[in-house]
C-alpha cells in the first residue's frame, strides 16, 4: 500500500511475487496512532480477506506492528523489511519503547530483510535478537523508462539550460536541515556561475528558510527548489539532466552514520552515472574515492575543490559511478535470493 498520488511500479516484482496497489491518500507526513495502527490494520485486514495472502511483509517499524497483528489474525507467516532503526545512544523514552517492542515482535518474524550486513549486526544488537534469520537487499531504486513527456516536464521545472551544469541534492527539505542546506548554497559562491544547485523535495514539503543567500541564488537562477514530488520516471529524467549528486548524513546519528547500502539517494545518483559528493561517513569514506565514484568532503568549504577535481576527469568519474552502482546496488542477485527464500517459505 502507499499514500502517494504518484504513479508507481505495478505488476510483477519477480516471477513469483505479484504486486497490487491499494491507495491510501494522506496529506500529512506523520499519521496519528489511530490512523496507522487502527486504520491500516483494518484496511489491510479487508485486503487480506479478499486476496488470501500466503505471506505478509511489514515495511518499517509501523509496518512490523501491523504485519504482526495481521499474522495473528489470518495465521500466516510474516517478513519484516527494516528501513531504519533507533540506537541505544541518547534515546528518548519513545525510542526505547520502540526498540523493546521491535525486539518482542521480531521474535515472531520468519525473516528480516535489511540493506547490508553492517546494519543487520547493529539492528540485532539493538533489539537483542541475534537469532533472527536475515537476508540482504540494498535500497536500490527501480529501473523505469523515461518518456519525452517526463523530460519536458522536468526541463520546465528547472528552466533547463544546456549551458548550465547541475548539482542536485534530493531528500527532505525540512527546517532541521535548513542550516545545512544554507551552507550547501554558500558553497556555490566558490564555484563558477554556470553551476546550478537543485534542491528536490522527496515528500512535497519545503521548509527551507529563505535567507539572504538563498534568495540571492534563486534570483540569479543558480538555485532551484522543487517541492513537487516527481514520479519515478520524472525523477529519473531529472537525474539524466544533472552532472553531480550530493548527499549529507548526520554523523552523530548511528542510523545515518551507518547508512551504507540503505542510501537510496546515492544508489539513484550512481544508477544514472552521477558521481557523488558525500560527507565523511563510514563505508563511503572507504570506497568512494578509490573506485572513482565521487568524492568525500570534510566540510562545506571543501565542496568546491572536490567538484572541480571531478569535473576535470568527468568521464572517468562517471564510469566509476556506474561501476559502483553495479557493484554495490544492482539488485538482481539479491532479488533472486529473496525470491527463492520466499518461495520456500510459502511452499512449506
Amino acid at each position: 500500500m502507499r499514500n502517494s498520488r504518484n504513479v508507481w511500479f505495478e505488476g510483477s516484482f519477480s516471477n513469483t511475487i505479484h504486486v497490487e496497489e491499494y491507495i491510501i491518500h494522506s496529506n500529512k507526513r506523520r499519521e496519528s496512532i489511530s490512523q496507522w495502527l487502527l486504520g491500516y490494520t483494518v484496511i489491510a485486514r479487508r485486503v487480506a480477506k479478499m486476496v488470501s495472502p500466503d505471506l505478509i511483509i511489514g515495511m518499517g517499524a509501523r509496518g512490523l506492528i501491523v504485519a504482526w497483528i495481521l499474522s495473528k489474525i489470518i495465521r500466516v507467516k510474516f517478513i519484516y523489511y527494516n528501513l531504519e532503526f533507533y540506537t541505544h545512544e541518547k534515546q528518548s523514552i519513545y525510542q526505547k519503547a520502540w526498540n523493546r517492542l521491535e525486539g518482542m515482535l521480531s521474535k515472531s518474524c520468519s525473516l528480516l530483510i535489511i540493506h547490508d550486513e553492517n546494519r543487520a549486526s547493529i539492528y540485532k544488537e539493538i533489539v537483542g535478537n541475534f537469532n533472527i534469520k536475515h537476508i540482504i537487499f540494498p535500497n536500490s531504486p527501480i529501473i523505469v523508462e523515461v518518456q519525452s513527456l517526463d523530460l519536458d516536464k522536468v526541463k520546465s521545472i528547472i528552466n533547463f539550460s544546456g549551458n548550465s551544469k547541475y548539482l542536485i541534492y534530493s531528500g527532505g527539505l525540512h527546517s532541521r536541515v535548513g542550516r545545512e542546506i544554507e551552507r550547501l548554497c554558500e558553497s556555490l559562491l566558490n564555484i563558477s556561475e554556470d553551476w546550478v544547485l537543485i534542491l528536490q523535495s522527496h515528500d512535497g514539503i519545503d521548509m527551507i528558510p529563505r535567507t539572504d543567500i538563498v534568495l540571492k541564488l534563486i534570483a540569479a537562477g543558480r538555485l532551484i527548489i522543487n517541492s513537487t514530488p516527481l514520479t519515478p520516471s520524472e525523477y529519473s529524467a531529472l537525474l539524466e539532466l544533472c552532472h553531480i549528486g550530493i548527499a549529507n548524513y548526520n554523523v552523530n546519528d548511528p542510523n545515518m552514520n551507518n547508512v551504507g547500502l540503505s542510501s537510496g539517494k546515492i544508489a539513484a545518483y550512481w544508477m544514472h552515472g552521477l558521481p557523488v559528493l558525500v560527507n565523511n561517513i563510514p563505508f563511503y569514506r572507504d570506497i568512494l574515492e578509490p573506485c572513482m565514484g565521487g568524492g568525500i568532503y570534510e566540510s562545506y568549504e571543501t565542496i568546491a575543490p572536490k567538484l572541480r577535481a571531478i569535473i576535470n576527469d568527468y568521464d572517468s568519474y562517471r564510469a566509476g559511478a556506474l561501476s559502483c552502482y553495479r557493484k554495490f546496488f544492482l539488485n538482481e542477485s539479491y532479488a533472486r535470493a529473496i525470491n527463492e527464500m520466499i518461495s520456500s517459505m510459502v511452499s512449506k
